[in-house]
This record gives C-alpha cells, structure tokens and sequence, in this order.
C-alpha cells in the first residue's frame, strides 16, 4: 500500500487510541473520586498534561476537591497523556508494517 494511504487511518487509530485512553481513566477517576460534576470531565480534558503544585491548586479551586482527591485526578491524567502517546507509537508502528 502507498505510504500517503496510510497516513489517514493512522491518523484516525490515533484518534480512537487517545480517546479510549482518556475515556477510561475519566471513568476510573470517577469511580476513586467521591462526587463527580459533569464539569470535571472537561476540565479533566482541558488541564490534561499540566502537572504540579497549580495543577492540584486548579482541581481544589475550581471544583472543590481536596489534595488526596486532586493528586488522583492527576495520576489519572498523566495516565490518559501517556496512553495517547502510545497510541500514536502504536498507530505508527502499524503504519510501518502496512507500508512494508
């Protein structure tokens, strides 16, 4: 197969990789985490990759939560960032094997 056919359902696998990948640690959050808003899925979403001190600054501020409660949410986050990197690793290297 042409190397410029592959390009677009790489990029689509991709796409599905990370939103699984966010999809399942947004539920796992909300299973740890006590109350969740519907707001907390897209700040979960928008604050995705800030890690630190604002980061758990951001989740006590904004949605109440307490320190224990914003480190999981983090952890969960940096799951969801690290899942969607390897889903583009993944979509690559099977982009690779399709071309050759």
């Amino acid at each position: 197969m042409r190397g410029d056919l592959v390009v677009f359902p790489m990029f689509l696998v991709t796409l599905l990789l990370a939103a699984i990948s966010f999809w399942i640690n947004i539920r796992l959050a909300k299973a740890k985490i006590g109350r969740w808003e519907s707001s907390s899925t897209v700040w979960f979403l928008m604050s995705a990759g800030n890690f630190g001190q604002k980061q758990v600054a951001f989740w006590q501020r904004n949605a109440g939560y307490s320190q224990e409660e914003a480190y999981t949410i983090i952890g969960y986050q940096l799951l969801s960032v690290l899942g969607a990197v390897l889903g583009f690793f993944v979509s690559a290297l099977l982009g690779a094997l399709v071309i050759s």
